[in-house]
């Protein structure tokens, strides 16, 4: 009587039906059942199933070798088909590939963007704590960005819940230069001028500005002492060490400096080049008075401190003392600044500020590019789908199963948007820098810090590039190659009504986006033209300061060719001195000093 044969295990089965080469697969699991009956017969069940174990392990690298071989030949008769399709229809390939990239890169410009303006302080370690001190009206409700000297120092000594607090004033572009500068007689074009800010003690217990060199920030309390960027300090003693050095500052009695400070990052809204003491003492009537509102305040509040029950206490302190009545002061946190003061009046050093609004509005905008860019070619792609219906019936009948066709339309699909990714990253890559100068932003790409960002629009090429190549990868590839030779072809109504609403929600996006655009080209035009009620034609804006500002204002008195002229501290434009014919001017000079217009001829 035979024993009764031993089938091999089922995990040996399906090991092998991916180990074993497809041809020889049955006539191999026919000689490994063999041996395996033997052994077990011979030597016990275990030693056959040792010996199948070793089997298994073996075929390993032949099956490793065998896959790294064919896939690399069928991925490299992929590409060689794919790039020929791109080239057999050079239009659709352009259109598509254009419009993909345009659409990318445009979203990427926008995304640099929105998180340029959204990174702005977040580089303060405590930012969360740091507020800055406002002036609001109490019967309208406006809101100022200075406040009153004296109520700084009063709030930290008063308040518990204020750790520190500092008072900072925009003093300019002030020239510098060494110790015994004649700035009256010194060619403008050598002078050196620096962003001048004016802050206390506290100054840099609030704000993380790296001191690199020299005194602690306790130093702003001595009078004349200055905390200079590198560029400014190379740019004034070279390579020699400044700390200590006296140097030149106009309309400072006497300067040294005390430290070398880290330049402010693009995203700070404090800029500055220089920052000097400011001494109370010395202008007491408008830094050292509760009535004069004529500083900037910012305080950084203890952990776990309620800004709510802080801002209270202010209150109640500020209406024991002399500030004004028609006021009250309130704290905005210091992320809010670049974003959250598009209505405050007198926020001198929050020059590049914007507006959330804005902000959320470029947002929605780069959204709906990418949407459109992505229909677009989704749209694109699956139409051009059912021209390739005889090529999968022919490589059907040339035995291609539905696998590797869907390998081949998915393929193809997302080698198309992995080229346009990276045409989009080389269109932004050029385009930033003079966008950069444009907007007044420092917006560039670093591969590095840029990263995930990147990484996040790869995988949304990728995944375009799978959703336009679905339907033609799992819809065409499944049809019948005998109907599709003899040219009977349904795709059913599922895709085409797909693409109608596809190209529906398209248009409409396209529409609104227009309509937008055409909206803000009339305003632009209307704030042109409109009438602000005085004569525009033959009028001069001219920047002075200093004694040498006092030359042109001096020489254009009693000038034929002035009809008028005046001083003032702010001026409404900015213009070069532009000979426009010869008819007279009228000339609009500025220089820097507390007072109104003192002379209108």
């Amino acid at each position: 009587m035979h024993k009764k044969s031993l089938k091999l295990p089922k995990s040996a089965n399906f090991l092998f039906s991916f180990l074993l080469p497809h041809t020889d697969r049955t006539n191999l699991l026919g000689d490994y059942t063999e041996i395996y009956n033997r052994i077990a017969v011979s030597q016990g069940k275990g030693s056959a199933n040792l010996w199948l174990l070793k089997q298994i392990f073996r075929s390993f690298p032949r099956y490793l070798g065998d896959e790294i071989y064919w896939r690399s030949v069928m991925l490299k008769n992929y590409i060689r088909i794919t790039l020929r399709n791109f080239k057999r229809h050079k239009g659709y390939t352009f259109i598509n590939f254009a419009g993909l990239a345009i659409g990318l890169a445009v979203t990427l410009i926008i995304t640099f963007y929105v998180m340029d303006d959204l990174k702005y302080d977040k580089f303060h370690k405590d930012a969360d704590r740091i507020y800055r001190v406002l002036s609001v009206g109490v019967k309208r409700g406006t809101k100022n960005s200075i406040t009153a000297g004296p109520l700084l120092p009063a709030f930290k000594q008063n308040i518990p819940e204020v750790e520190y607090a500092t008072r900072v004033g925009f003093w300019g572009r002030m020239p510098i230069g060494p110790q015994g500068t004649d700035f009256r007689s010194a060619d403008e074009g050598s002078v050196i001028r620096a962003a001048c800010v004016l802050a206390d003690a506290d100054f840099f217990n609030v704000f993380d500005f790296k001191i690199l060199k020299g005194d602690t920030g306790e130093a702003l309390g001595k009078p004349g002492a200055v905390f200079l960027t590198p560029e400014k300090a190379e740019a004034l003693f070279g390579s020699r060490d400044p700390i200590g050095e006296s140097i030149a500052v106009q309309s400072f009695e006497t300067a040294f400096v005390a430290g070398i400070v880290e330049a402010p990052p693009t995203t700070s809204h404090i800029r500055f080049g220089m920052v000097a003491a400011l001494i109370p003492e010395q202008n007491p009537v408008w830094w050292d008075n509760f009535e004069n509102l004529n500083l900037m305040g910012y305080v950084k509040l203890a952990k776990n401190a309620d800004p709510q029950v802080t801002e209270d206490k202010m209150v109640k302190l500020a209406a024991e003392t002399k500030f004004p009545k028609i006021f009250e002061p309130r704290i905005q946190p210091l992320l809010d600044i670049h974003l959250g003061s598009a209505d405050h009046s007198y926020d001198v050093l929050n020059e590049g500020k914007n507006d959330i609004v804005v902000v959320y509005t470029m947002a929605v905008i780069g959204i709906l590019v990418l949407l459109v860019a992505c229909i677009n070619f989704v749209n694109l792609s699956t139409s051009r789908a059912g021209m390739r219906a005889r090529e999968v019936g022919m490589r059907k009948v040339v035995g291609s199963n539905q696998r590797q066709l869907i390998s081949q339309f998915l393929g193809e699909s997302v080698l198309m948007t992995v080229f346009t990714f990276v045409a989009a990253v080389v269109i932004v890559h050029l385009s930033l820098p003079p966008l950069s100068t444009i907007l007044n932003k420092q917006l560039t790409l670093h591969f590095g810090q840029d990263f995930l960002l990147l990484s996040l629009f790869f995988l949304i090429a990728v995944g375009i590039g799978i959703l336009s190549g679905i339907y033609p990868a799992f819809i065409i590839s499944s049809f019948r190659p005998v109907n599709v030779l003899r040219g009977e072809l349904q795709t059913g109504r599922t895709g085409v009504t797909m693409r109608r609403v596809l190209v529906v929600f398209q248009f409409a996006i396209t529409t609104a986006l227009l309509v937008g655009v055409f909206v803000v080209l009339a305003q632009i035009k209307f704030l042109k033209s409109m009438d602000l009620g005085y004569n525009r034609e033959q009028v001069l804006v001219v920047y002075q300061s200093g004694e040498r500002g006092r030359r042109p204002f001096e020489t254009a008195v009693g000038h034929t060719s002035v009809r008028s002229l005046f001083r003032k501290d702010f001026s409404p434009a900015w213009t070069r001195l532009q000979p426009h014919g010869d008819h007279p001017r009228r000339i609009h000079t500025a220089f820097k000093h507390h007072g109104l217009p003192f002379s209108h001829r």
